[in-house]
């Protein structure tokens, strides 16, 4: 059996604090860690029309994620906290389990969204993209179209998208790690709504980018 360096370094804390006895390390017994081949897709020279797209309309107002609310995992909170308090050296660890949980009005979105996503997907007759790609949104608000919307009930526009993305993560594709671009916008519409499109990612999308942020690393 080898031994991990982290496991290493705990047996000599344990030994240390028993009699100050150490130990000797042999090259061999610590375990390194295996280096993961690193797989990259090549950058695509089409031309965007050309490529596998989908446009996706939600008829249902943006939402922002909310956070997820860690608590108390018990029947009955102030009976485990009584017995906890009256456990000596770390009782309050053993006895007390928390629990992360997202909040259902969000559960409840990215569930209509991974639907609507599936059906569209399916009426184009496309599986979830395995290449890297782009994502074009418009998020609709409800309001005047004349005004901006930034107020705080608008949402943060990173939350807006958050929630979208993890609706539609393995449905419109395999991995949101696939998204390599991103661009989108909200803003106030009399029809609330969010349009979609998503496509395969090309090297005119690098060029564009630059050419409009004046980028100097080059491709």
């Amino acid at each position: 059996m080898r031994l991990t360096e982290k496991q290493f370094q705990a047996i000599e804390k344990r030994l240390a604090q028993n009699g100050g006895i150490t130990v000797s390390r042999s090259p061999r017994a610590i375990k390194k860690p295996k280096r993961a081949t690193v797989f990259r897709p090549e950058v695509a020279v089409h031309e965007p029309e050309t490529l596998d797209s989908i446009r996706i309309f939600f008829p249902i107002a943006p939402q922002p994620k909310e956070r997820a609310r860690t608590f108390v995992a018990a029947s009955s909170d102030r009976e485990l906290w009584a017995r906890a308090s009256s456990c000596e050296g770390g009782g309050a660890e053993r006895s007390i389990k928390m629990m992360t949980r997202t909040p259902e009005k969000t559960r409840n979105y990215e569930k209509t969204i991974k639907a609507i996503t599936w059906a569209a997907m399916l009426s184009a007759g496309l599986r979830p993209f395995s290449g890297p790609v782009m994502k074009f949104t418009i998020f609709r608000i409800s309001g005047d179209p004349s005004l901006w919307p930034t107020h705080i009930q608008d949402g943060d526009i990173d939350n807006l998208e958050k929630a979208l993305c993890d609706g539609m993560n393995k449905v419109a594709y395999e991995d949101d790690r696939l998204v390599v671009g991103n661009s989108h916008m909200k803003v106030c519409s009399h029809s609330p709504g969010i349009d979609m499109l998503i496509r395969m990612a090309t090297r005119e999308d690098i060029r564009q980018l630059e050419a409009t942020i004046g980028g100097r690393g080059g491709i």
